[in-house]
């Protein structure tokens, strides 16, 4: 598993459009978000990490509910998003 940079750590708790504050993703679903904020398939994901491609799939749908979100790419341009305004600050 490779490392998250600081920024991913702060943020990805930081509560999107519609959601409650301090929404909280296990280790896992923040490892889920950065490979598709990378841009890669479930099936990717799922050789990436080692996991079943269902399985893949469930953490993606967990993620999309905890953060009220409807994509994928919704996801990646949430963390492409988090990252500008950590640069921001």
């Amino acid at each position: 598993m490779r490392s998250w940079p600081t920024w991913r750590k702060l943020r990805l708790g930081a509560p999107a459009a519609g959601t409650r504050r301090g929404v909280r993703l296990t280790a896992r679903e923040r490892e889920i978000v950065d490979l598709i904020a990378d841009g890669l398939s479930n099936k990717e994901i799922a050789q990436r990490v080692r996991l079943a491609t269902h399985t893949v799939k469930s953490h993606v749908h967990n993620v999309l509910r905890k953060l009220a979100l409807h994509s994928r790419l919704q996801v990646a341009a949430y963390v492409h998003q988090a990252a500008e305004r950590q640069a921001e600050a």
